[in-house]
């Protein structure tokens, strides 16, 4: 996987990542679907999607950055 270079470019790509881990959340509580946490999910997900795409995205980005940073030296 090529880590980009360009931070913007990082911010795009980890709030893409965030977004993809709630919609992954959402399907692993959705697998019985009269399930509390499946029903509450869905209601909300309006609200609940940028909140999640930013934290989840924040996490990414992290990631992403130490990657991409060289290894010290001792």
């Amino acid at each position: 996987m090529a880590i980009p270079e360009n931070r913007w470019q990082r911010i795009a790509f980890a709030l893409a990542g965030g977004a993809a881990v709630s919609l992954i959340k959402l399907a692993l509580h959705c697998r019985l679907a009269t399930s509390a946490g499946c029903v509450m999910e869905k209601r909300y997900y309006w609200a609940l999607l940028p909140v999640e795409a930013l934290i989840y995205g924040a996490g990414v980005f992290l990631v992403l950055t130490l990657m991409k940073m060289p290894p010290r030296r001792h």
